[in-house]
């Protein structure tokens, strides 16, 4: 990992490793798919993706101009191959079904309309594509809420983990058979 900043190293070494042990145990395997990344702020889940993944191709986005631009200035550091996009999770300006996963850490508690961001993410997805996410608890009346929001917006979930006390969940989902691409 280029750069030790200790963001960077709470993403790989506690969140990512929460998602590598979720993959396996449902033995998925993202190495060489097309990843998205919603919500990138100012890269530095996309660097890790880019690493643990080593992805076709990785496309991240965030809804903040400023995150963006200072993404894409990392980037040129990391030489990584990365394209990053100004974009609303709530609505895409990508192609239905173009996506083997979405990963979305720490990000959906910020989108005014979580189940239209959810909606969205489902849509980008192949069929049978993969959504791994991570929320804060404090942002939900409880975790039967984002898991009732997951299953309306097409997902089934697969495999969950708490951590830090119950404050943080990691999510492994799977979009569901005939859930909406349009």
């Amino acid at each position: 990992m280029k750069g030790f900043g200790l963001e960077r190293v709470y993403r790989k070494y506690v969140q990512f490793r929460i998602f590598r042990q979720l993959l396996k145990e449902q033995d998925v395997d993202l190495t060489g798919a097309i990843i998205l990344d919603a919500g990138c702020g100012a890269g530095y889940e996309a660097q890790v993706i880019a690493e643990e993944f080593e992805p076709e191709k990785l496309v991240a986005f965030d809804v903040s101009s400023e995150d963006i631009a200072r993404a894409r200035q990392l980037n040129e550091r990391w030489e990584l191959s990365i394209e990053f996009l100004e974009g609303d999770l709530t609505q895409l300006q990508l192609p239905a079904g173009e996506f083997d996963a979405v990963v979305a850490v720490n990000m959906l508690h910020h989108v005014s309309d979580r189940q239209q961001a959810l909606a969205e993410a489902a849509r980008v997805l192949k069929p049978q594509g993969v959504l791994l996410m991570n929320e804060l608890s404090h942002a939900w009346s409880g975790w039967d809420e984002l898991t009732d929001a997951l299953e309306s917006a097409g997902f089934v979930v697969l495999a969950n983990r708490k951590y830090l006390l119950g404050l943080f969940q990691s999510f492994l989902c799977r979009k569901q058979a005939g859930a909406a691409e349009t």
